[in-house]
């Protein structure tokens, strides 16, 4: 099995090199997600059967996301 992300510039993967899935198991996939620009982005990640070459499960990730809000600003001086 493998994992594919739709966006990798803003969606980590892991384990992003492929490896097994043991039967009757459960196993976990962690998702990283850090979008470049604020606003609604859907990502999708992709399970693929790396032998056969078959989509084995997709899924949809809704993110959100908004800039950050400035309370306090410094000025700062190079001597």
């Amino acid at each position: 099995m493998s994992c594919h992300a739709s966006h990798p510039a803003e969606m980590s993967l892991s384990p992003s090199a492929p490896f097994m899935l043991p039967a009757g198991a459960a196993s976990e996939l962690h998702v990283g997600v850090r979008p470049l620009v604020s606003g609604t982005r859907f990502l999708y990640v992709n399970v693929v059967d790396s032998e056969y070459h078959q989509l084995l499960r997709s899924w949809l990730i809704c993110v959100n996301t908004r800039p950050p809000n400035i309370t306090k600003v410094r000025l700062l001086l190079h001597l």
